[in-house]
């Protein structure tokens, strides 16, 4: 489509089709082209007719088309149609116009290809961490459901321990802080590793990566010793996990092997609050 355009508009416009009117058409190029063709393409076929405008007016070639190609097949039409229709002003200005009106269709389909990527991102991923948020960890989930799982998947599910203690006695702000920090630390473990980390619910995160070098217990262990370097008032942030790996349950679904590293996380936070003497649901000391 895009080289039709291109070769009936370069031949419409040197031939001087409809008494020169022809060539017009070539200012709703930028355009139609970025409107109607991807981003990519529409700019490739503007330039392209920018290069030919230059080229045709403003060059040599302009005598070398006149003299060597179209005088050969239809003697005079070029010369004649620069000579009537394409007159010395519209030559001047024809060129410029379409340059602005290229230029301008360049920056508004960029400005929109860009609110487009933000709302696309917006839609993706959790506004307070910048973490993918629940939509994006469903559609990644999806995208793993029926097919065979990688032995070499790793799922660590993540929660947070007092964030509803720490809400209530120093308010939703420094809540909001600590799920920035937990998420700066699964950052911190995993990022070099994956982009695969979700913010799920409030205080809920998963990471999925690829463990090809068995080193998931040593990154469980770094999340122990990392989350003391993230205080909130003085309150020492404290998460509960919960692991699995493909290899340990190979006959398991991409499901299976999520709800397994959630009881692990749930069976870790039952000991965390048994251990220090807290109750999940009507404790209010900050004791993280």
């Amino acid at each position: 489509m895009a080289l039709t355009i291109m070769g009936i508009f370069s031949y419409y416009a040197v031939a001087a089709q409809n008494q020169g009117f022809a060539i017009l058409w070539i200012a709703i190029v930028p355009a139609v082209a970025m409107l109607l063709l991807n981003f990519r393409l529409g700019f490739i076929v503007s330039t392209y007719f920018l290069l030919f405008l230059i080229v045709v007016f403003y060059t040599p070639l302009k005598g070398i088309l006149q003299e060597n190609i179209f005088t050969e097949r239809s003697p005079g039409i070029f010369e004649q149609a620069f000579k009537i229709y394409y007159n010395e002003t519209f030559v001047i200005r024809f060129p410029l116009l379409y340059a602005c009106g290229f230029v301008t269709s360049l920056f508004l389909t960029a400005q929109k290809q860009y609110y487009s990527n933000q709302s696309d991102k917006n839609a993706l991923y959790d506004a307070l961490t910048e973490l993918g948020n629940r939509r994006f960890y469903n559609d990644y989930v999806d995208s793993l459901t029926g097919k065979p799982v990688d032995r070499n998947l790793a799922i660590v599910s993540v929660d947070m321990n007092c964030l509803k203690t720490l809400n209530d006695n120093l308010g939703h702000d420094y809540g909001d802080r600590a799920i920035i920090d937990t998420a700066k630390l699964l950052v911190d473990v995993f990022g070099s590793y994956t982009e695969d980390i979700y913010r799920t619910g409030g205080d809920e995160f998963v990471v999925f990566f690829i463990d090809r070098n068995n080193e998931l217990n040593s990154l469980l262990e770094k999340i122990e010793t990392k989350e003391k370097e993230y205080k909130c008032e003085d309150v020492v942030l404290s998460v509960s996990y919960g692991a699995v790996k493909g290899i340990d349950y190979i006959d398991a679904d991409i499901s299976k092997l999520i709800t397994i590293a959630e009881s692990n996380m749930y069976r870790y936070k039952d000991n965390y609050y048994k251990s220090n003497n807290l109750d999940r649901r009507h404790d209010n000391r900050i004791k993280f």
